[in-house]
């Protein structure tokens, strides 16, 4: 079986479908990347950060560059990103359950 694990199909693979299309609901993960800092940066810098990344991100250059090899390219504020972790580690967490995984 070959799938995509995202909600939806990826345009760089068309034909293949998604975990969901194939019967296997509630599974809906993209890979991701993402640029941390450490736990206290001062907000001043947190934004200016931010918004830096932002802009690379969102340049038409880097784009272009992401999407030749493949990826998706999209940017995500610091407690957008937090929330959809959060959603993420517990709907992992909850498909381990269900499949007997015990945490080590």
């Amino acid at each position: 079986m070959l799938a995509v694990f995202s909600g939806k199909r990826t345009p760089y693979l068309p034909d293949v479908p998604t975990l969901a299309e194939l019967g296997y609901t509630g599974i809906d993960f993209a890979s991701w990347g993402a640029v941390v800092a450490p736990k206290g940066l001062p907000p001043a810098v947190h934004d200016k950060l931010t918004a830096a990344l932002e802009e690379i991100v969102n340049s038409p250059s880097v784009i272009e560059r992401f999407t030749t090899v493949g990826f998706e390219p999209g940017f995500m504020r610091y407690s957008d990103w937090a929330g959809a972790i959060g959603k993420e580690t517990a709907e992992m967490k909850e498909i381990a359950q269900r499949a007997g995984i015990k945490e080590e």
